[in-house]
């Protein structure tokens, strides 16, 4: 899916620290999901703000939204700051301050392309 914004941005996700550019430099959205503590047989462990950027929709035609939000997260700068980025660049990102107050707004999502009516429920 197509990126609304053309030009990348660098975020920082404020529950993980990871740094990244969205959208791609070949306009594709990334979305940015936090890694997990851990994981054993009986649950999956989340870091506290966990983000999702996964885009879900729960009915066929009805409204995209992203799967968890979480902490939010933080722009960084109007540009790719990752492409030429060292080690230590990027750790340097990890604490440098936002552009904006954070957590930053989420923009609206794309309508995803099959917008096909619901069929009638059962009563």
């Amino acid at each position: 899916m197509a990126s609304l914004r053309s030009s990348p941005r660098t975020w920082r996700c404020l529950a993980c620290l990871a740094v990244y550019v969205d959208p791609r430099a070949d306009g594709m959205r990334y979305h940015h999901v936090c890694q997990l503590l851990g994981e054993t047989r009986a649950a999956r462990h989340q870091r506290p703000g966990h983000r999702d950027e996964t885009i879900v929709q729960d009915r066929p035609g009805g409204p995209a939204r992203m799967s968890s939000p979480g902490a939010g997260r933080a722009l960084l700068a109007e540009r790719d700051l990752l492409t030429e980025a060292t080690i230590t660049t990027y750790v340097a990102l990890q604490t440098q301050a936002p552009l904006e107050p954070v957590p930053w707004p989420e923009a609206d999502l794309e309508r995803p392309r099959d917008v096909r009516p619901m069929p009638a429920e059962a009563e």
